[in-house]
């Protein structure tokens, strides 16, 4: 199971962190429930608490915040065409599903709105609102945010300055690579057109976890090193090191005192990433050298 590996791994680790707590041991109970799926990404369970009561009625809300969104959709020319190709591509890569089952237990839908981020006016990413709360109660606060397994920035920006080449690299769509048991993904439902915005918005339910969700940052820390323990030992150390201790958020930072082993280091580390599902990319040096051996040659090598 995904625990037992990974605490006979990470000894050394864990070893500068608080000891674990009751409540840190039941999160890592229902999380050892995980296993990697047939897709080559891990699924891991949603760290649900088992005291939250009958859920309340969240449907409705998702619906009036649907309308008020189509409103906006319609009001901004081109920002129809770019959230329709956001949860298509979401569509179509798997993330989401469209609902087949009428089943209304265990179900909580899920508001998300369109965000554009400054330098990429023609792009819309949606976000999921998992804090919106109906009578009192969020998704988020149904969720478990245990334990801390993350990397602290300080011990990453030291690791980092440790040598004198380096580079820095991003995680992409890192959230979305891990994937939600199917019985728990009507608590992921929400709203969205099929083919017109002028339609009734159909039925879906996120197949992974949500960007906005506050156990997810957790998961998928959790998820890398496991990533790192099941398959380290295919490469050299230095990969299996990285992945474990150099990320902080969805950033990855190295730095080695040869140029060669960096180079070494950051192949080994984007197919050691690829082991879990997750693609490695937006790669950046201060170093010309280093920038100007990261071909395309490498490049294709470790995302193919």
């Amino acid at each position: 199971m995904l625990v037992k590996r990974y605490n006979r791994g990470y000894d050394d680790v864990a070893s500068n962190k608080r000891e674990m707590s009751a409540e840190d041991r039941k999160w890592l109970e229902i999380i050892e429930k995980g296993d990697r799926t047939v897709r080559g990404s891990y699924e891991v369970p949603l760290p649900l608490h088992d005291n939250h009561g009958p859920l309340a009625e969240t449907r409705d809300l998702a619906l009036r915040r649907m309308h008020s969104l189509r409103k906006k959709i319609v009001k901004y020319g081109n920002y129809t065409e770019q959230y329709s190709a956001f949860m298509t591509e979401m569509q179509q890569k798997g993330y989401a599903e469209q609902v087949t089952t009428a089943s209304q237990e265990n179900v909580w839908y899920i508001p998300h709105f369109g965000v554009q981020h400054p330098d990429k006016p023609d792009k819309v990413c949606v976000v999921f609102d998992c804090a919106s709360k109906v009578e009192g109660t969020s998704l988020n606060y149904l969720l478990s945010q245990r334990p801390d397994m993350m990397n602290s920035f300080l011990g990453a920006l030291v690791k980092f300055k440790g040598g004198l080449f380096a580079y820095t690299g991003d995680i992409n769509i890192m959230f979305y690579q891990v994937r939600v048991p199917e019985h728990q993904q009507n608590y992921l439902r929400f709203f969205c057109w099929e083919n017109s915005f002028d339609e009734e918005p159909k039925e879906w339910k996120m197949a992974v976890h949500l960007s906005g969700a506050s156990s997810s940052l957790i998961i998928v820390n959790f998820v890398l090193k496991q990533t790192a323990s099941d398959f380290g030992n295919e490469f050299e150390e230095g990969a299996r090191f990285t992945v474990t201790n150099n990320l902080f958020a969805d950033d990855y930072l190295r730095a080695e005192d040869r140029e060669n082993a960096l180079l070494v280091n950051l192949l080994e580390v984007m197919e050691l990433c690829k082991k879990g599902g997750f693609t490695l990319t937006k790669f950046s040096s201060p170093f010309v050298e280093v920038m100007s051996s990261i071909t395309s040659e490498w490049y294709s090598r470790g995302t193919s």
